[in-house]
């Protein structure tokens, strides 16, 4: 994947806990190779899109770092979120 700047690991709260601000819902997940090649799984199987339908997955890509978590405040959705067994 090649972005501008360093991307480091993150937590990116899905919809539980409630209290988490997400610019855009996760959805199916995606790569970005080499900025022009995107594969997506999902549950119906992967895809590969190239071509103009890439920028819409460098937008989300954008939002969804926009709402990730890095660091303490990352440590503290973890800890805080509801343990299933």
């Amino acid at each position: 994947m090649t972005l501008p700047g360093s991307v480091g690991p993150a937590h990116q709260p899905a919809p539980a806990p409630a209290r988490a601000r997400l610019a855009v819902y996760p959805g199916d997940g995606f790569g970005i190779f080499d900025g022009a090649r995107v594969e997506v799984e999902g549950y119906r199987g992967g895809e590969t899109i190239t071509g103009d339908r890439v920028r819409l997955f460098h937008r989300a890509f954008e939002r969804l770092r926009e709402s990730a978590v890095y660091g303490d405040d990352a440590r503290a959705v973890i800890t805080t979120a509801p343990r299933t067994a």
